[in-house]
C-alpha cells in the first residue's frame, strides 16, 4: 500500500528581526580595547551568519 506523502513548504514570509550588538570593557587598557575589538569582531560574524 502506497503512503500518502505532504510537503510543507518553509513560510519565507518572515519579517527580518533587528538586533544590536552590545559589547563592553571594564578599563581604558590595551588589552580591554583589544577584547572590545574581538567582541565587536566575532559579534558581528555570528550576526551577518544568521539570515534572520
Amino acid at each position: 500500500m502506497p503512503s500518502k506523502v505532504r510537503v510543507i513548504l518553509a513560510n519565507t514570509n518572515e519579517p527580518m528581526k533587528h538586533v544590536v550588538i552590545y559589547a563592553c570593557v571594564s578599563s581604558n587598557t590595551m588589552e580591554q580595547l583589544d577584547s572590545l575589538k574581538a567582541q565587536i569582531s566575532g559579534l558581528t560574524k555570528f550576526v551577518f551568519g544568521h539570515k534572520n
